[in-house]
Order: C-alpha cells, then structure tokens, then sequence
C-alpha cells in the first residue's frame, strides 16, 4: 500500500499548530509540526525535526520517550528545539499545549482522513498492479509494451516507506523510484510501437536510466531532483507530440492522442501537486487552509502518474482509441470551466469587498464572498455549454457533421435521387463513428435494395441480411421508419478500434433515423414515380413510333403505282 505511511505522518505531523491546539509565540514559523498525541510522535520529513525539548537533546530517542516530554498539563509550555536543514541552524520555538483542542480535532478531523488516504492509496495501488499484469497479459510480444508493464507494478510499490523501513534498507524505496522513472524515459519517446521518432530520442535510452539514477541517489536535493523529473518527463512528452503531429489519420494517430492526453495530464497535476507543496510552507498558511492543501498536495502528486500509466495504457491495449477525441475535448472543456469559475470568484469577491469598502467605509469579507459565489454559480450553466460546444467542435468534427446531417437531408431530399442522398448520408455516419463497414438499404414493394454500401460489396450486404446476429458482418442495425411506414435499414458494422460504439454515437445516430428515413422514402418514391412516367413515356412513345411506321407502310401500299416513261 503506497505511501500509508506517509499519509498517516503527514495527516498527524504537517497541520498548524494552531489546528492541534498547540500555538507559536512568534510570527517566524516554519513547517515544524509535531503532534504529542500522548500515543506516538511524528517528525516532519520536509524542512527539518525536532533536537530538544526544553533543552534536553532527544536526539536517538524513541517515539514514546520523547511523547512523555512533551506531555503536560493543560496551557503549559514546551520549547522545542529544531533544526533547520536550510540552514543547519537550531531554533527554539516555544509551544502551548492545549490538551482538548488537539484531542478534538485527531478524533473529528484525522481518522477519517487518514482512511480516506489509505483507502485512496490502495485504490491507485491495486489499480497499478492490474494494468501492469493486463499489460503483460494482452501485448507479452511488444517490447515497448512490457517497458511500461513492469513501470506500472513499481509505481504501484512508491512510497511503500514503512516497508523499507522494516526490513532495514530505507534506500530501496528511492531505488525502486528511479527504476519506474528510468522505465518512462525510456518508453515514452517509443510509444507506441517501439521506434523512436524523431531520431533524437534515441537518446532517452541513455538518459532515462541516467536520470532515474541520478534521481534516486540518496540525500539529492528535493529541489533539484523535481526540477529534473519535470524537465525529464516534459521532453519526453514532446517527442509525443512531435511524432503525433506526423502521424497520418488511423489506429497510430489515436494511440498517440490517448498518450498525449495522459502524459499531459499528469504533467499539469504533478505541477499542481508541486505549486501546493510550495503554498504549504508560506508563513502565513495556518489552520484549515494548510490542511486542505496538505492533502491536496497528496492527492494530486499521487494522481499524477497513475493518469500517465492509465493513458499510456489505454493507447496501448487499442482499447476505446476513438474516444480520445472525446476525452480530449471534455476534459479541456471541464479545465477551462474550472478555470473561469475560479477566476470570477477571487476576483468578484476581492472586487466586490473593495467597493463595499469605498462605498460603506467598512470591510465585509462574508457578504463579498456569497456574492462572488452566486455570481459564479449564475456563469456556471452558460459557460460549462459555450465552451464544451466549442471543444467538441474542435475536437470531434466528424460527429458534429453528423448531427448536422438532417438540415443538409432537409435541402437534398427535394431534388436528388436516393442514391446521392444515401451516399451522402452514409460517408457522413461512416466518419462520425469511425464505422469500418456500413450499408443503407432501401426496402419496398421490389425487395431489399442497397443504396449505398461501405466496406462491402452490394452482394454481401444482401447475403448478410437474413443471416442470425451472430454471424452477421453489419450486426448493429437501426430500422429506418416514415410514418408507420417501413422504408429500410442503415446497418454498421464494427468500429475501427473494436470497441462498442459510445453514447454520444448512438444519440447521433438516433437523432438521423427519422430524417434518414423521411429522405429515403420521399427520394425513393420520387425516384420510382420519375421512373413509371419515364416507363410509360417511352412505351408511348415506341407505340407512336410503331403507328407512324404501319401508317407509313399502310399509305405506301395505296400509293398507285406511277407508268414507267418508255424509251423514245
């Protein structure tokens, strides 16, 4: 179970002093956070820990000792000693105990969180585990493939602390760090069929587990050592996006949009995770506030490269690639929506105290930000429906095409003949569900007739139509009906990537079938009525031909014959 233990350290060791009943009498506070729950005591793993506690080194001493010395009675202080590991300077920080206060708060706000953490942590933990072995399992024959296998099951194991910790080999967990982070360098530029494109990224496999090493050694600077995963990670990315850009249209193209969509979001939450790291440490984050950006922090470093394995493996299992359009366009929408919505808080409430300010003469935070947030909440509707319009327009075309199909329906199906209307309409429901086969066939008094085919030929559509379900090759079929009245069939075969179709391609769909059918029929019977009258013209006409030719021979016939003129 990743990290557990990391989470119940930072959930007992990192919140303010204040939130446990324990005060600072000075305004020059750092992240020095200790909870003497009377049961154990934490030490925080990020700026520095504790040397002495009213002037007695507990340096060496266990948990339980040094909890007994930290133990007193109600309003009493402790003065704590610590070091700086900045600096490597000693500073005393004088602490009032308050007994109650912390007692509440480990019993009302940290247990839940604590559960919440792990259960967080084992969820990532298990889900890790099974796409590495789903990995294995269904790509065993492509190297890039088990590249990213074993990545997945020793990212699954990061921050498994206690762990190295019991076995007495603490190195391991910062060994088996880099190992995953080398194994991404050197897969991600190779995505998704193992050849490194452009030439350049050959070099990620001297890099990748150059970095990972240098990244795992221990006692390296934190700073440093993210600065140089981003950047790692970040140019492995764009050699993604470079080689997406010249990819053509097909399966390849679309594994690189799953790729591109999770490296991209764990990159933006990785940086998240390190923005709250860094808020964090300010001085004047206290209370509440540095709790929820504690765990925020957690959560979002955690997330962060379980969504790069969960795209990367996603592009390489061929599992749903159409959809990455979809998933592109939603999640940027829902990013921009986010982004709005903040922003039109903050700066509403700041903009709306500073009037009251200059209005009234006084400050009033609460009424500034009730409003602020009703006028966010007013934005909410409109903005989430402009902009997901927008990035579905941008980002699945071919679908919107297709739900534009009846209008293009409503001016063809005056005019031209079925077969143009079907072809039209066929190419246009072949590119928005990436169909690989598709048929409409018109269905009347003369029997099954085929309109307009794809993938197949006109022959096989006919033999495939009584055919039961299972052997069918068009075996997603919607009846295309025009008041009451049958008028044929528009079948689909598979989808390009094999997966099911999705729920907005089956509304598409559903929302074409009347104004498909109502073409169809009035093509169809325009078509067949032009075609009896054309039937009849010419019937006519070979009648009148045939009458003028026994007239002609008739009056021929009684034409007297006129003496032949003898030679003089």
């Amino acid at each position: 179970m990743a990290n557990t233990f990391y989470v119940e350290r930072v959930t007992k060791v990192e919140p303010a002093f204040a939130a446990l009943g324990l005060t600072v009498d000075d305004t020059d506070r750092r992240m020095w956070a200790i909870l003497p729950n009377f049961d154990e005591t934490g030490f925080s793993p990020w700026a520095g820990f504790p040397t002495t506690i009213d002037g007695r080194d507990i340096t060496g001493l266990p948990p339980e000792a040094v909890a007994d010395m930290i133990a007193g009675p109600e309003g009493g202080v402790v003065a704590m000693g610590m070091l700086d590991l900045e600096t490597e300077q000693v500073m005393v920080r004088r602490l009032v105990r308050s007994e109650a206060n912390q007692a509440a708060v480990y019993r009302e706000n940290q247990r839940p969180l604590m559960l919440g953490a792990a259960v967080f942590d084992v969820i990532l933990a298990v889900a890790l585990v099974a796409g590495g072995v789903l990995l294995r399992w269904r790509r065993f024959d492509q190297p890039v493939a088990m590249v990213f296998s074993f990545a997945l099951l020793l990212l699954a194991t990061v921050g498994t602390t206690m762990f190295w910790e019991r076995i007495h080999f603490p190195e391991g967990e910062a060994m088996v760090d880099a190992a995953w982070l080398a194994l991404f360098l050197v897969g991600i530029p190779a995505l998704p069929n193992g050849r490194y494109t452009p030439s350049w990224a050959r070099w990620f496999m001297v890099a990748g587990p150059v970095g990972g090493l240098i990244l795992g050694m221990p006692h390296s600077p934190v700073e440093l050592s993210e600065t140089a995963r981003v950047g790692l990670l970040a140019a492995a990315f764009a050699c993604v996006v470079i080689r997406f850009r010249y990819t053509p249209r097909g399966i390849e193209r679309q594994q690189m949009k799953w790729a591109c969509l999770g490296l991209a979001a764990g990159l933006i939450l990785y940086l998240l995770s390190q923005v709250a790291k860094w808020v964090v440490l300010l001085p004047d984050v206290l209370g509440t506030v540095l709790v929820v950006l504690i765990w925020a922090e957690f959560i979002l470093h955690r997330s962060a490269f379980t969504v790069m394995g969960a795209g990367v493996l996603v592009a390489l299992l061929n599992y749903r690639l159409n959809d990455a359009d979809a998933a592109i366009g939603r999640s940027t929408g829902y990013a921009v929506v986010t982004g709005v919505i903040a922003i039109t808080w903050a700066f509403g409430a700041a903009w709306i105290d500073t009037t009251l300010t200059l209005v009234t003469g006084a400050s009033n935070p609460t009424l500034a930000t009730g409003l602020s947030t009703l006028a966010a909440m007013a934005i909410l509707a409109p903005a989430q429906t402009r902009v997901l319009a927008w990035m579905e327009s941008r980002f699945q075309r071919a679908l919107v095409r297709l739900r534009d199909l009846p209008t293009r329906l409503a001016r063809l199906r005056h005019h031209a003949d079925p077969h143009p209307v079907a072809d039209t309409a066929l190419k246009a429901v072949v590119e928005g569900v990436n169909a690989t086969q598709a048929a409409l066939v018109a269905e009347g008094e003369a029997g099954l007739r085929v309109l307009a085919v794809h993938g197949l030929s006109e022959e096989r559509v006919l033999a495939d139509m009584p055919l039961e379900a299972d052997h069918r090759k068009l075996a997603v079929r919607y009846p295309l009906r025009d008041m009451d009245e049958h008028v044929g069939w528009l079948l689909l075969g598979p989808r390009s990537d094999g997966a099911s179709y999705s729920g907005d391609e089956r509304r598409a769909l559903h929302l074409i079938l009347d104004p498909l059918a109502d073409a169809i029929r009035l093509t169809t019977r325009r078509h067949d009525e032009t075609a009896a009258l054309k039937s009849v013209i010419a019937a006519m006409e070979a009648r009148v031909a045939r009458v003028e030719a026994e007239r002609t021979v008739t009056e021929r016939a009684r034409r007297p014959a006129r003496p032949r003129r003898q030679p003089a």
